[in-house]
């Protein structure tokens, strides 16, 4: 799903025809899956999550 979202730019909707899946749910599942990565990605840089950021770099602003 991070690939997707992320990597190749697929909308909630489109991501939801290739997955299956309820948009809404979807959105969901990015926030806390990409709440999850950066946390370890932190974890892995050695510095804490709100040293790092809250967003991921990723997001869009619509």
């Amino acid at each position: 799903m991070l690939i997707l979202r992320c990597v190749e730019d697929k909308s909630y909707q489109e991501i939801g025809l290739i997955l299956g899946k309820n948009s809404a749910s979807l959105r969901k599942k990015y926030e806390r899956t990409s709440a999850k990565f950066r946390k370890y990605y932190a974890q892995v840089k050695g510095v804490g999550v709100y040293e790092y950021g809250q967003g991921s770099g990723f997001e869009k602003t619509v």
